[in-house]
């Protein structure tokens, strides 16, 4: 998985924070740990060097963002990474329709088009984030993407995706799933719907 790390300016660090990342990469060499901004990730590291944590991540194209501003932080963060392997990389994930994926994002001006609008593709790309990091996850092939846009956005809104499992069917040896999208911004007030329809392997996933 990518994960992308994004410094603060380091005007009043309390702790070595280019040692602890560094430290980090090595202990999990199956991630790959990229810097540059304009990358989308599918999971972004906020690395403040002090409790003030005024680093901006609103300009960080991710399905998740991730923000600490110690060692503990980081800790937390490291914990994370533990518990995600071996066990989750080689294991069958489980999609189930209880399951729900979601994160905010403020979009800023530069994503906007000549209408001074968040174009839908922004949005769908909230969306297929977290598909590919959440819900289903790796392994997974698109079949189909049918979306309707409700009303536009406007830049420095926040935006609130969700995906969740509608459907799904069985076959020979993979499952068909329905992936139900959404974007709304802060009031809920609905922006975007997609339906996403996926085919998953068998010996990869399980649903129910």
């Amino acid at each position: 998985m990518n994960i992308g790390v994004k410094y603060c300016g380091g005007c009043n660090p309390r702790y070595d924070r280019g040692r602890a990342v560094r430290e980090l990469a090595a202990e999990f060499p199956q991630h790959t740990f990229l810097f540059d901004t304009e990358q989308y990730c599918p999971l972004w590291l906020v690395v403040n060097g002090c409790p003030a944590a005024c680093c901006s991540s609103g300009e960080l194209r991710a399905a998740e963002i991730v923000s600490v501003s110690d060692p503990e932080g980081l800790g937390r963060f490291r914990q994370r990474l533990l518990n995600r392997s071996p066990e989750e990389e080689h294991s069958k994930r489980c999609c189930s329709r209880n399951e729900t994926a979601s994160v905010n994002r403020a979009f800023f001006s530069d994503r906007a088009d000549e209408s001074g609008n968040i174009p839908s593709s922004c949005l769908l790309e909230l969306l297929t984030g977290l598909l590919a990091e959440k819900l289903p996850g790796e392994g997974a092939e698109l079949l189909r993407l049918d979306f309707r846009e409700i009303r536009p956005i406007t830049p420095y809104k926040v935006v609130i995706a969700s995906v969740r499992l509608a459907s799904f069917r069985e076959e020979a040896d993979v499952w068909i799933c329905t992936f139900a999208g959404a974007c709304t911004d802060d009031k809920l007030d609905p922006l975007l719907e997609a339906e996403f329809t996926m085919r998953l392997p068998k010996e990869s996933f399980v649903c129910r």
